[in-house]
């Protein structure tokens, strides 16, 4: 029998004791953790808690880390506005416990997710107003959350970016784009070689793909981000990451000794050719979806999918030029926050 334990609410449940007093500030830095199901998952809240408007930062992976995205300009421009919270998921970041052995399903993913909305609004308040933004990976979670049940009453809103909601689809655009650049790039006499694998090895690709096929894919879409002339680097440098991760005191290991996310249930059940196109209309909250032009891993076209099935009243798609799959810390980051920024100043 499956047992939580949210350790600040089990403290608050007892006889003779009181709520945690939280104060709210203009520039919190909060860590705390839950703990669920064989999990502690650390959570930080940084940045402008007193506006009582906070923005979820889901992931990518399975088996990534939140605290990536604090970058600089984050910490400069966003969190001065509102709070930041970077929840690790299980099997990912620094959290603990709770690798495979039967809690690594989707589900499981799902549950952790609404407890840490439900942990947020009883440290905070039931009157914050939090907004979810889910990359990569974290783009599948998000409207896995939003479908099921009433979860989506408990947000003001959904940005998605580069987000992964349908595999099969993602696939199928991926190829498609690797192939356009595929031609381009060897007329161009511009690496070849490697364009020449990926070319030779999307030809002889047939619908539907194959688990294995669907790995393969996923990993020319990584590499084929390294080799155009449109982005000139990636997500974040490793110096980068370093010092985010040194900053925020997280285990500078994890970057040499990652949870490898491939062997994970989850991951494998994605790659088997996962989607949530069909649920979509059940999506009712605002939606801001945000992708890069030249993302070969979450390609642009996978918003509109999005955009033609959700039933929300407010859904605005913005594709960035001179970006990929880090379409958040890269050559359009400002734009990308201001449009952030200003989404949740219109519905928090």
């Amino acid at each position: 029998m499956k047992y939580a334990v949210f350790v600040i609410m089990a403290i608050a449940l007892m006889p003779g004791c009181q709520k945690e007093e939280i104060t709210l500030s203009t520039a919190a830095h909060d860590v705390f953790y839950l703990e669920n199901d064989k999990a502690s998952m650390p959570i930080r809240v940084h940045g402008n808690t007193a506006s009582k408007t906070f923005l979820m930062m889901i992931h990518g992976g399975p088996g990534g880390d939140a605290v990536v995205y604090r970058s600089d300009y984050v910490k400069n421009h966003v969190e001065p506005e509102f709070a930041m919270v970077y929840w690790d998921q299980r099997n990912g970041g620094a959290s603990q416990g709770g690798v495979n052995g039967g809690y690594d399903e989707v589900e499981q993913f799902i549950e952790d997710f609404e407890k840490v909305v439900v942990l947020l609004k009883y440290r905070y308040g039931d009157d914050i107003s939090i907004f979810v933004n889910g990359h990569s990976w974290g783009g599948f979670l998000v409207p896995a959350f939003l479908q099921k049940d009433n979860n989506q009453q408990s947000v003001k809103g959904w940005i998605q970016s580069a987000g992964a909601h349908n595999i099969p689809l993602l696939n199928q655009y991926a190829v498609e784009m690797l192939l356009d650049k595929a031609g381009v790039e060897i007329d161009a006499g511009r690496h070849v070689s490697e364009w020449t694998n990926i070319k030779a090895y999307c030809d002889d690709l047939t619908i539907p793909f194959t688990e294995e096929q669907s790995r393969k894919i996923n990993e020319y879409a990584g590499q084929a981000q390294n080799l155009i002339p449109e982005l000139p680097q990636g997500l974040l440098t490793f110096g980068d990451i370093y010092a985010v991760y040194q900053e925020n005191n997280f285990p500078v290991g994890q970057m040499f000794f990652p949870y490898n996310p491939l062997p994970s249930a989850v991951a494998r059940w994605l790659f088997q050719g996962q989607q949530l196109s069909d649920g979509m209309p059940v999506i009712t909250v605002p939606t801001l979806l945000l992708f890069g032009k030249w993302d070969f891993i979450c390609p642009p076209k996978l918003a509109d999918d999005i955009e033609q099935r959700v039933s929300s009243s407010y859904v605005k798609k913005v594709i960035f030029e001179n970006s990929g799959h880090g379409l958040m810390a890269t050559a359009d980051k400002e734009a990308y926050w201001e449009e952030v920024i200003t989404f949740i100043n219109e519905f928090k």
